[in-house]
């Protein structure tokens, strides 16, 4: 039977990447969509690569440059130091190696897949519409209080924190906050006026919905992202376009939100400071800051089991159930911090080898080759990537999707420049 696997490839893929933003939804008991899609498109690629159809396919490891190569064995490198850490503190190895494992594969399966521009610039689409719908959904259900295909927002003094169909509230924050940038890449792209203002609406509306999460990780980082874009443009009407967002968004929440909860939130923080500094037992008995208390705490413990466990840590995904025995609190507890979290689960050579693969990434964003080009769809991958990082130290973001979607996104556009300047040189 003949078919066309390329393009059914390339399809799972737009339906995977549009399955990024429902983390939350399960298929069936235990098994979410994103990673049956996973499973499926994983299984279509074998097939592609086996050449078991009409339309053989080169593999994919055969005409990459050394660069991609040196990211793949950072990738691997990092896996098998996870598998390390596993065996040698006894912890179950298939639960806890599933998800690094996906989304190694991901990354390995979509940069190949997504082999040329139009690919490319479609899938960064789909993610940003997708997007703009899941923002619209949590927007929904900040006013409304209402769950969307039975996952419910949850109430925090007084308010709602929206979750749309994610697996939590600061996943969801993190990856819309990340993918707003490229709102910048569609509006340049857009040839029309109406199309530049449907961009600039939608980017309101992911902004809006970010803040809606209420996630301070998430803002931080759209604080970041929203400094360095500004500072980053060249040309005067992005540089409007840029600043009229904002200015817009912050004139329609201070009009929707309701300002005295949402500030105390966000004032939540220098409240901390101020009382740690001034008088420690009674911020230890303040149930205000427990939320922050409880963070500070627990990286405490992280460092300590990093210092403890130099080599190993104390076993991948082993961080909440090691902080009890490393602090004083009794409760199991994220980092929330995905730095700290890595070398306390993984050791030196694990954090460093993680490390690694966002050092090679935006190495690839930054090559000479996107730079002669001006591709601003690159330019604003490299800015979501920049405040996916910053983020990083404020929430266990090491297996957020969208980061590592953009991981796929540079080796594949790295592949696609470098052959095109190795062509034009011919």
């Amino acid at each position: 039977m003949r078919f066309n696997i390329n393009l059914i490839n390339e399809y799972l893929a737009y339906i995977f990447i549009a399955s990024l933003w429902a983390t939350g939804l399960q298929a069936f008991e235990g098994v979410t969509y994103f990673r049956l899609i996973g499973i499926v498109i994983f299984l279509f690629w074998i097939i592609q690569k086996m050449g078991l159809t009409a339309i053989r396919a080169k593999p994919p490891l055969m005409y990459i440059s050394r660069k991609t190569i040196k990211l793949y064995l950072t990738i691997s490198i990092f896996l098998f130091i996870i598998l390390l850490s596993i065996t040698f503190n006894d912890l179950p190895t298939i639960s806890n190696m599933q998800t690094p494992l996906m989304f190694a594969g991901m990354v390995l399966i979509l940069s190949d897949i997504l082999n040329s521009t139009k690919k490319l610039h479609r899938a960064a689409k789909i993610l940003y519409l997708s997007g703009t719908a899941i923002a619209i959904v949590l927007i929904y259900q900040y006013f409304t209080g209402i769950s969307f295909l039975g996952i419910t927002p949850h109430m925090a003094k007084g308010y709602f924190r929206t979750i749309g169909i994610s697996q939590n509230v600061n996943n969801v924050a993190l990856n819309l906050a990340i993918v707003l940038p490229l709102g910048f890449f569609l509006y340049e792209e857009s040839k029309s006026f109406p199309k530049k203002i449907m961009v600039i609406i939608s980017m309101i509306i992911i902004l809006s919905a970010v803040l809606t999460t209420y996630s301070r990780g998430a803002m931080i980082t759209l604080l970041v992202i929203s400094i360095y874009k500004i500072l980053s443009i060249s040309k005067i009407h992005q540089k409007v376009a840029a600043i009229s967002v904002a200015v817009l968004s912050l004139a329609l929440l201070s009009l929707i939100l309701p300002t005295g909860s949402f500030l105390n939130r966000f004032m939540e923080t220098p409240k901390f400071l101020r009382l740690f500094s001034s008088d420690w037992s009674q911020l230890y008995l303040s149930k205000e800051f427990g939320s922050i208390w409880g963070r500070y705490q627990a990286s405490l413990a992280g460092i300590e089991m990093f210092v403890r466990n130099p080599l190993i840590g104390v076993g991948h995904g082993n961080f909440a159930n090691s902080v009890p025995f490393y602090s004083n609190i009794s409760t199991n507890r994220a980092a929330h911090n995905m730095y700290i979290s890595i070398f306390a689960e993984t050791g030196i050579f694990g954090g460093l080898s993680f490390l690694g693969i966002w050092y090679l990434t935006l190495s690839n964003l930054n090559s000479s080759s996107f730079q002669k080009t001006e591709d601003v769809f690159f330019l604003n991958v490299k800015t979501g990537l920049i405040g996916f990082l910053v983020g990083g130290l404020f929430l266990s973001a090491q297996y957020y999707e969208i980061a590592w979607l953009y991981v796929a996104f540079s080796i594949a556009g790295y592949e696609l420049y470098r052959k095109k300047v190795s062509e034009d040189n011919e």
